[in-house]
């Protein structure tokens, strides 16, 4: 599927949120008390998602994360099984100290470039008139 670019939405507070062509399919980072998570998920489940992958607090291990997720979703059909044997989560967290996960991401993702996200500033991003 081709995933595009999308304006933050404050209501569903996802960063560097991507939607599908056809608008069924979005992902992007959400932020956390303790790190950040990248999540993906179908447009029409409004704030739910079907992947919510714990990033940590470290930008440059969300960057990593956010492009194997991304790498993965641009391999596939934009359809109702386009999430099928990808982990929901990760057992231990952040992702990179759970094997089992690497492994089955890693493999879905195979090569891919890494994208180079800006850090969103929340001080500017939580404002009251952005809401």
């Amino acid at each position: 599927m081709k995933l595009i670019d999308h304006p933050f939405d404050p209501a569903l507070e996802w960063h560097h949120c991507k939607i599908s062509e056809n608008s069924y399919v979005r992902m992007g980072i959400y932020k956390v008390i303790y790190g950040w998570r990248v999540r993906a998920g179908f447009v029409h489940d409004k704030w739910g998602c079907t992947l919510d992958w714990c990033g940590g607090a470290n930008w440059t291990d969300i960057e990593k994360l956010y492009s194997l997720c991304y790498a993965i979703l641009s391999k596939r059909d934009e359809e109702n099984s386009c999430f099928e044997g990808l982990p929901q989560v990760s057992s231990i967290k952040p992702f990179y100290k759970d094997d089992d996960f690497v492994k089955i991401v890693g493999e879905a993702a195979g090569d891919f470039e890494l994208i180079s996200l800006e850090r969103p500033n929340l001080f500017e991003v939580f404002r009251p008139e952005n809401y």
